[in-house]
């Protein structure tokens, strides 16, 4: 598969990840605060939260406070454009202490028989579609890279796209494979919460696109990310 063929690939990942629902996993109160603050402190985990004021979205931040160096932010604002109003959300996981300077490795949901079958469709605007979903979801810079990466071979419930082979090899595809199976079975849910998991030179990042707002919820996709890092 060529270049096109294979940012084709990545994608119908973002459109499977936006069917299973991009939406919020619930609204930070008073009560999600402190479940958050106990959370925290029982893992030896540094917290912040900022509200969304004068334009700037709402931030939650976790971060390691020893070991290896790692930050969860949770991004919830609401649209300004015109027509009804949106809430854009996003959490990422980011630790720069797990790198792949040779290239890129892209870790999402398989892509739908259905989204296969409409291959032939999206070719023929696969330029306006990178330029905005892409772009939305993984922001330019990384978005520009994916065009690089190829379709690799990997578990059933996994699409993987490198750089090349070689850098897949070096990974642990099952054990990521069953932790995001683990995970799912952890928190009972898969609807809204399917992850893009990108390695690359600036370090792993790994990405949910709901705002994740339930300390539980939110302690689990941490195990689940500290479990990945394990194995990249």
């Amino acid at each position: 598969m060529n270049a096109v063929g294979a940012t084709l690939g990545i994608m119908l990942v973002l459109l499977a990840m936006a069917a299973a629902g991009w939406y919020a996993i619930g609204t930070l109160q008073a009560r999600s605060r402190e479940a958050f603050q106990t959370m925290a402190a029982r893992r030896g985990w540094a917290l912040t939260i900022s509200d969304e004021k004068l334009g700037r979205p709402a931030v939650l931040r976790l971060s390691a406070r020893g070991g290896m160096g790692w930050q969860v932010e949770v991004r919830q604002r609401t649209s300004s454009r015109r027509g009804p109003r949106k809430s854009l959300e996003a959490t990422e996981f980011h630790t720069d202490e797990k790198t792949c300077p040779e290239g890129m490795v892209a870790i999402g949901p398989p892509i739908p028989r259905a989204m296969m079958q409409a291959a032939g469709v999206l070719l023929g605007d696969l330029e306006r579609l990178q330029s905005t979903a892409l772009a939305r979801f993984m922001g330019e810079d990384l978005a520009r890279q994916v065009t690089a990466l190829r379709p690799c071979p990997g578990p059933d419930n996994l699409s993987v796209f490198a750089s090349s082979e070689d850098l897949v090899a070096r990974l642990d595809l099952a054990a990521i494979s069953e932790a995001i199976v683990a995970w799912h079975e952890r928190i009972g849910r898969t609807q809204g919460l399917q992850t893009l998991i990108l390695l690359g030179p600036d370090g792993l990042r790994i990405r949910l696109p709901a705002a994740v707002h339930r300390a539980d919820r939110m302690e689990a996709f941490v195990d689940l990310c500290l479990a990945v890092a394990k194995r990249v």
